[in-house]
């Protein structure tokens, strides 16, 4: 199991994850301006960060295959709706509670969400990947709570 989670990992920070997401941020290829292109650089850094550590959890921990899915479903999607509020908080938050500067994203020229959307798809969007997430971890039950809370907060947070 160590190895299997030491090579999801790998995969995770290479060239087809955070590695090769981070060179798509710095070469700007979201300024084709195509939401497909900044939900993939997205899904590649902080989906696949998000995933991964799921993903590795569960291996370790012995977990079967149909847990494990679920969890990789659940991060996937939970990283697009934590990018999507960071690039809302990047415009609406305030600096003081964030601990970093508002407008940054716009000033550096950088794509983002409520700039391809607005703010309010941007929000529906956000809702929506949250909504996607807790449905994949629905087979847990109750058990899954702290993950579900976890996707509220990432939702409803302020920094």
């Amino acid at each position: 199991n160590l190895a299997r989670a030491a090579g999801r990992i790998a995969q995770a920070i290479g060239t087809n994850g955070l590695v090769g997401g981070q060179v798509m941020d710095i070469a700007r290829s979201s300024n084709d301006r195509k939401l497909s292109t900044l939900e993939t650089t997205c899904r590649m850094k902080t989906g696949r960060l998000i995933e991964v550590s799921l993903e590795s959890g569960a291996i370790l921990a012995g977990a079967d295959d149909r847990t494990i899915k679920a969890l990789c479903h659940y991060g996937q999607a939970l990283g697009l709706a934590f990018q999507i509020t960071d690039d809302i908080l990047n415009v609406t938050g305030d600096a003081g509670i964030m601990g970093k500067a508002v407008n940054s994203d716009k000033a550096h020229h950088k794509v983002t969400f409520p700039e391809l959307l607005g703010l309010d798809t941007s929000l529906a969007n956000a809702q929506d990947w949250t909504g996607e997430a807790k449905d994949a971890i629905s087979q847990f039950g109750e058990s899954a709570w702290f993950l579900r809370e976890l996707a509220d907060y990432v939702l409803d947070r302020r920094s």
